[in-house]
């Protein structure tokens, strides 16, 4: 791992070394306002084009294998700094080779990072299977996001250097973060004025019931229709949308519904739903995520909610038309050239 930066600070906690990584490279955005990403950070390996399943003890010859970065932080604040919004990451990385590579990308969009390495856990890693049809399936090594916690956030800190907005993921994958530690975050959050907004990441098996006390902190919180039907136990967006708000999110909810599109409600109005844009699918990896980056970049620059949700729909559409989670996305302009189609 790279020595850290000037300035960095090292704690030790319970024998382990923990350094502080804090910058301002990258983008070189002067504007002092910005959203803070923070939670999970992954050295993201993928495997392209497989037709089905891989039988064991056998070779399999694919198109491509190859590296991304990856995670709710990274997904989401690259797409954010290409539409023109700064970005602090926050999070925890290993101090290994993914280590470095994960922060030697983060730093070429970020305005500001601030990175826990853990010297004892390996970067978080997946390793994503991509199909024919561009779904893919994920194998996950949860590592040093394991271990991300509330004393690796310093929201005053981000609120001092101008943070307007906490977009926190994946709830649930965050062992040390989830449950109490989490609503205290969002309640902090709240009482600094921040808009918050949650993501989670469909998997079998956690208690997802358990999201529902963080959402009366939560302003926005757009899960995919898995993810919604696990907490609310409805498969219709209009009803899952309904309930999410009345559990207590504060300004919007979206339900993605991926090549069907997305139904968009904001607290108060009725509900819409969003066609969606036809563009060629090469990658769906991280589309999610770039539907919450137009959202937020969308009310970043003072769109209402409903064109915010129509922004964050058209830069989940070109997320799709590149491999990887970003690469489809270039700029503002390119986003709302599709909008207006």
């Amino acid at each position: 791992m790279k020595r850290a930066s000037k300035g960095s600070r090292r704690v030790r906690r319970k024998n382990r070394v923990v350094k502080w990584i804090e910058r301002s490279e990258g983008n070189q955005n002067k504007a002092k306002t910005m959203i803070v990403v923070a939670g999970t950070i992954i050295a993201d390996v993928f495997v392209r084009t497989l037709a089905g399943t891989v039988a064991p003890g056998t070779l399999t010859i694919v198109d491509e294998v190859g590296f991304h970065l990856g995670g709710a932080a990274p997904n989401t604040g690259a797409v954010l700094g290409r539409l023109g919004v700064p970005v602090s990451i926050v999070g925890r990385i290993g101090s290994d080779a993914f280590g470095s590579l994960v922060h030697q990308q983060i730093a070429a969009f970020a305005t500001r990072q601030s990175l826990a390495i853990a010297a004892r856990q390996p970067t978080t890693s997946v390793v994503g299977q991509i199909f024919k049809n561009g779904e893919r399936s994920f194998l996950y090594a949860a590592g040093a996001s394991a271990e991300f916690c509330a004393t690796d956030i310093d929201l005053e800190q981000e609120k001092a250097l101008g943070a307007r907005a906490l977009h926190l993921g994946y709830a649930l994958l965050l062992p040390a973060l989830d449950g109490e530690p989490m609503l205290t975050l969002l309640r902090q959050a709240n009482q600094l004025g921040l808009l918050v907004s949650l993501d989670v990441a469909y998997f079998p098996g956690p208690n997802w019931a358990s999201i529902k006390p963080l959402l009366a902190c939560v302003d926005v919180f757009c899960p995919n229709r898995n993810e919604a039907a696990a907490i609310t136990g409805t498969n219709d967006p209009v009803e899952a949308a309904d309930r999410l708000l009345t559990f207590g999110v504060r300004k919007f909810v979206a339900i993605k519904n991926g090549e069907w599109g997305a139904y968009v409600r904001q607290a108060g109005q009725p509900g819409i739903f969003l066609e969606p844009y036809r563009v060629p699918v090469i990658d769906t990896t991280g589309a999610g995520d770039a539907f919450l980056a137009g959202l937020l970049a969308g009310w970043y620059h003072g769109l209402s909610w409903e064109e915010a949700g129509r922004v964050a729909n058209a830069t989940a559409a070109l997320a799709t038309t590149r491999q990887g989670a970003t690469e489809g996305v270039d700029s503002w302009d390119q986003v709302m050239t599709l909008v207006k189609r």
